[in-house]
Order: structure tokens, then sequence, then C-alpha cells
């Protein structure tokens, strides 16, 4: 089985960090390794997290994955609808990396949710996502926008207490 083999190569900790977060996961294979270096033109080392992950956040009581800080963002297609009228150039869901995505609300009306329901599993909504420039790289070729753009315009039209936010 796959978890099998991972738990028999994926053996040694290795110290590594998500932001500032630092923590151990393992390292095994060098071939892998290899192979993502050389496509990727840069140093690179495949870890796992282990059959359980020793990585906890601030204030939680359930362990993480390599996520930024929670393993779900929920984005309104309204939401996106009514900033891409805002925008120049209309930019897509892929810039945001929802893993879940909403239709039939108004905009931004999940600001103001705390709990949501997907079929029978209820989800806690933590808090609004905070965005970085990330949100300007270009999905289909990994350039940042030479127009700061969706950024800009969520400076001007998403600062929230929180921050400039987009998603829950």
């Amino acid at each position: 089985s796959p978890i099998l083999a991972m738990t028999q190569v994926y053996q040694h900790p290795v110290a590594t960090a998500v932001w500032k977060d630092s923590f151990t996961a393992l390292h095994g294979d060098h071939q892998v390794d290899a192979w993502f270096s050389a496509f990727l033109g840069i140093e690179c080392k495949l870890l796992w997290l282990g059959m359980k992950s020793t990585r906890m956040l601030v204030n939680a009581s359930t362990p993480m994955s390599f996520a930024d800080g929670y393993p779900y963002l929920l984005v309104n297609q309204a939401s996106l609808d009514t900033l891409n009228q805002e925008l120049p150039q209309a930019v897509t869901l892929r810039h945001f990396r929802p893993n879940l995505v909403v239709t039939g609300a108004l905009p931004y009306e999940e600001d103001d949710w705390s709990v949501i329901r997907i079929g029978e599993i209820v989800f806690d909504v933590a808090k609004p996502c905070t965005r970085c420039q990330m949100t300007t790289v270009d999905p289909d070729t990994g350039k940042f926008s030479d127009t700061n753009e969706p950024m800009k315009t969520l400076i001007r039209t998403r600062q929230l207490p929180q921050g400039i936010c987009f998603g829950v």
C-alpha cells in the first residue's frame, strides 16, 4: 500500500517550518528529491508529516498539515464576480486557491458566516482569509502581475479589521 511504502521510506526527522511555525517532518527518498529539483530548477526535498502530524497551531487542538494556517479555504463565487467588476482584467478562482466554492449566496455574505454545512459535514468558519501578493501570481505562468492586481483592488475594497481579506 502507498501508506506502508511511505512509512518505510520516510523515516528521517527533519526540522522544517511553514511561515514562522517550526515543526518536524520526515524525509527519505533522495531520488524523488532529485527529480523535483531537476524539474523545478531549484533544490527540493519532499517531506511527509507521517501518520500523525506534530504541527500544532497556536490556540488549536487539532494537528495541522503543511497548509498555511487552515486546511480549508472557502470562496463565494458571487464575491469573485463582484471583485471582477472592479478589476481592469478579471481573475479566476485559481488566483485565490480555494478548495471549497459556494454559489447562490450574496457577494461577501461569507464574511458573516460562523458555521456552514456541506452535506453531512459541519464546518466552523474560523476567520476571514487575509491575502498577500500570491493573489497577483498568474496561475498559468507563475509570474507576478505588473499591475499588482487583484491585490491593488482588494486593498481598496476589502480592508477588514483582520487585514485585506477574501474568502474564509
